[in-house]
Formats: C-alpha cells, structure tokens, sequence
C-alpha cells in the first residue's frame, strides 16, 4: 500500500531536522503570525472557530469509542473461539470414553454461551429508573386520594349552595310580591309601558292584585279543614 499524506509530511520534517536544527523553531515562529487569540477576533470569526472545535472533539470522541467497541468485539470473538474449541475438546473426550465404554450410554447436550457482560453504568441507570418509578406512583396514588377529597367537598358544597338559594327568596320574587310590581308586570306583560297608561286603569290592577294577595294571606291562615269550603284562587 502507498503511503499517506501524514506519512510522506512526518519523513519532509525528519529530513528538514537532520538538515538544520533550528527548522522546528522557525515553523513554530511562522506559524504563530497566522494564528491570533480568540478574544481578538470577532464574534463570527470566533463562533467560527468554537464550532470546528466541538466539531474536532466530538470526531476524536467517536475514533475513541469505535477503537474500544472494536477491542471489545476481538475479545469476545476470541472468547468464542475459546469455548469452540473446550466443547470441541469436550466432545471428543466424551466419545472416546463412550467408545471405550459402550454398555454405559450417554447423552451429550451441545450449550454455546456467548460471554455477555453488564456494564455497571447500565445496572445503575436501571436501579435509579426503577426507584423514580416507585416515588412517581406513590406521588400519584396521594394525589388521586386529595382529588377524590377535594371533589367530594365540592359537590357538598354546590348541594348546600342550591339548597340555600331554594329556601331564600331573590330580590326580584321579594319586590314582584308588592301588588304594584304584578300590576307593572301585567302591564308590560300586555305589550304596554306603565308611564304610559292611565291611572285609573292602574289602580284597578293594583286593587285588585291586592284584593288577591289578601284572600291568599287569609286562606294560608285557616285550618285546612276549613279551607275546602272556600274557592281555590
């Protein structure tokens, strides 16, 4: 195979230090006047420079890890040709011995094991995992408990709320109990405004609404006996 570019760059500076000695320190001198610090740049230029760096780091990071996932990868193919080969052993050992004794069968079960190991970062997630889940649903049966509470108070309450505004009057039943009101209410209820309409007419509603409101205060009075002699109004 040919050579690279880093190979054929590594033997021009061995041969360039054998040469002369001071070439490293001139390089480093001339290299230095393209280079500038980061604080006298400018912000693009900066960001720039930030991001080809995380970029360097991440790219050296997954070298790092593809080099251990490959030396994990040899030891277990390793691992299972090792233990090929003990069962090969095996089997041969155990068919000699049923060659040798043949009155004396025996039944021989091939199991290939594959050498499997769990990381401690793996076990340790899990056990946190499983703690979290623990205190998760602990938290969640407390609340739905404080949900089911709270609802129940609630729905006593709107009942006690209903009941009290079943028993007390409003304002507008209160004031539409005056006999001026119902004949206001009467009026309006005829397509008329109360300014508008006479007097006269008025104090007949008003009158007899009056009259009515009477009658009905006497007869909640009387024994209910004495109230089926009397017209219902």
């Amino acid at each position: 195979m040919g050579k690279t570019r880093a190979e054929y760059q590594k033997e021009y500076r061995e041969r360039k230090k054998l040469q002369d000695k001071d070439f490293l320190k001139r390089e480093r001198q001339r290299t230095k006047q393209y280079k500038l610090p980061i604080n006298a740049l400018d912000k693009d230029k900066q960001n720039e420079l930030r991001e080809k760096n995380r970029l360097w780091k991440r790219q050296s990071r997954e070298r790092k890890k593809n080099k251990i996932q490959q030396e994990k990868d040899r030891e277990r193919e390793e691992n299972t040709q090792n233990c090929e080969t003990q069962t090969n052993s095996h089997e041969e050992h155990y068919s000699e011995r049923t060659t040798r004794n043949k009155s004396s069968q025996s039944m021989m079960v091939k199991m290939s094991f594959e050498p499997r190991k769990r990381s401690q970062k793996r076990s340790k997630a899990l056990r946190k995992a499983s703690r979290t889940i623990e205190t998760l649903e602990e938290k969640m049966s407390k609340l739905t408990r404080e949900n089911k509470k709270l609802r129940k108070r609630h729905e006593r309450a709107t009942k006690a709320n209903q009941k009290a505004v079943k028993s007390t009057p409003t304002q507008n039943e209160q004031t539409a109990s005056t006999p001026k009101s119902k004949a206001n209410r009467e009026i309006r209820e005829l397509g008329l405004t109360p300014r508008k309409v006479p007097t006269k007419i008025k104090r007949k509603f008003i009158m007899a609404n009056a009259m009515i409101a009477e009658v009905q205060s006497t007869r909640r009075r009387i024994k209910p006996k004495r109230k089926e002699e009397l017209l219902p109004i």
